[in-house]
């Protein structure tokens, strides 16, 4: 599944619009739970501000706990190097899906 520019956080003061966008992703994930797909590719920017507030953090990752964590197998191979791109003195893949203690 592809999705784009959820935004997240972008005029979350506004009364009327405030959870458009995290209403928005939360039916991107839902979807990809009913049609049971392998995998979302999250092209443009999930978060509206680079620093988001702690409340679109929360929900967010509450989402994605709900919607993404589990005992499915991942069914998808990335084909370049899991280690490109991993962070020097750490032992944990870059991938994350690869990490043993994630899933």
């Amino acid at each position: 599944m592809l999705a784009t520019d959820c935004h997240i956080g972008v005029h979350e003061r506004d009364p009327v619009r405030g959870q458009d966008s995290i209403n928005t992703f939360k039916e991107v994930l839902q979807l990809a739970s009913k049609y049971d797909v392998d995998m979302i590719l999250m092209a443009g920017d999930l978060f509206h501000e680079n620093r988001p507030s702690r409340e679109s953090l929360y929900q967010t990752i509450s989402l994605l706990r709900e919607h993404t964590l589990g005992d499915k197998p991942v069914s998808i191979e990335l084909l370049s190097d899991p280690n490109d791109g991993k962070a020097a003195g750490y032992g944990f893949p870059a991938i994350n899906y690869e990490d043993p203690n994630l899933n």
